[in-house]
């Protein structure tokens, strides 16, 4: 008799995706949620909860296998942080995914950033440091340089600084988040952010989306506001695609959703941040995206899941109508995701929760 795969295991799942259980009981597919949080609604609302750290694959695969769950699960998901987690989890799992070597890349941006050196990518020049002293501010020509986290996420630890001042606190604020202590220092390309969506599934590549970005002003890199559609025009869109398919396959990303950081400089060049083994966070992948693209990136992996098909994105100048009737509807419609957004934007800033973009 065949096993009905009908599950999807969520790798730490967090409130802020919650929506993303109810679209995967829309195409008929139960939950198993991962959280390290006993209070999360997400474990709440899953039809399976397990109360374990999203890192400790090893344990999650023995309580699957214990509640003789390891031949239901169809696939292995992640909006986090947890690449490499969710790589070994789908590997024992023998599930499709993304390589663990290709994993381990994502969450370390060091190696990430060598591998793009070597394959000539464009990326913003960097240095790594565990000690401040051997810092050598003239080996950056740009004003304004950057330091992070050697495995940050989310913008934490991140800030951005004139090299002639402030350096040496910038240098300290970032080594905080940072596991291995180590710090990325880089120089600053004055441009626009641009976030991008897609899947990488047996050598074919689905367009899911791009959205613009804006931080707050230096030191900070927070990100405060994200645009969709793009403004990017329908040739500059095409070409980032096309890079960002690129870098993916040399990073040997092949199998589940990726997403990548760009910014765009004043040369029209983009340079690549970072690249990852899943969709951007909720604020672009579930509210700005499906609002203003009509497509969903999640939804679409489970379209492949469940049909093997894909609704890639149309990219087009605009998304504007023509009838004023239209124009008025849709500046109301405009309003309200703005509502939204502000509340979410708010509740950030006076609880200090951390999202993922």
């Amino acid at each position: 008799m065949k096993i009905k795969k009908n599950y999807i295991l969520f790798i730490g799942l967090g409130d802020w995706n919650i929506s993303q259980l109810q679209m995967a009981k829309s195409f008929k597919f139960n939950s198993i949620v991962i959280n390290s949080n006993k209070n999360s609604l997400a474990l709440k609302k899953s039809d399976i909860p397990i109360y374990c750290d999203s890192r400790n694959y090893n344990l999650i695969y023995k309580i699957i296998k214990k509640r003789g769950l390891e031949n239901k699960i169809r696939y292995v998901y992640t909006n986090s942080e947890f690449i490499y987690s969710t790589a070994c989890l789908a590997n024992k799992l023998k599930i499709k995914w993304h390589p663990i070597k290709s994993a381990y890349a994502c969450e370390n941006k060091n190696k990430q950033k060598k591998i793009f050196l070597k394959k000539k990518i464009l990326s913003p020049k960097f240095k790594i440091f565990s000690d401040c002293k051997k810092l050598k501010k003239n080996y950056f020509s740009t004003k304004k340089i950057v330091f992070k986290p050697n495995d940050g996420h989310a913008s934490k630890g991140v800030q951005i600084v004139d090299k002639k001042k402030g350096f040496l606190s910038a240098f300290n604020f970032s080594k905080k988040f940072s596991n291995s202590g180590k710090v990325i220092v880089e120089e600053y390309i004055d441009g626009t952010l641009h976030d991008i969506n897609a899947m990488l599934i047996d050598k074919k590549f689905y367009r899911l989306g791009i959205s613009d970005k804006t931080t707050a002003t230096p030191p900070h890199a927070v990100i405060n506001k994200i645009e969709s559609p793009t403004k990017l025009s329908i040739n500059d869109q095409k070409k980032l695609y096309k890079i960002f398919h690129k870098s993916c396959k040399i990073l040997n990303l092949n199998q589940g959703p990726i997403k990548g950081d760009y910014i765009r400089d004043k040369n029209g060049k983009f340079y690549l941040m970072e690249i990852s083994g899943r969709f951007h966070g909720p604020l672009s992948t579930l509210y700005a995206i499906p609002n203003s693209l009509c497509i969903t990136p999640f939804i679409e992996l489970l379209r492949y899941l469940k049909k093997k098909k894909v609704n890639n994105h149309k990219i087009k100048k605009n998304y504007k109508k023509k009838k004023k009737d239209q124009k008025k509807k849709k500046k109301k419609k405009g309003r309200k995701y703005k509502k939204i957004l502000k509340k979410i934007l708010n509740l950030i800033k006076t609880k200090n929760t951390i999202l993922f973009f």
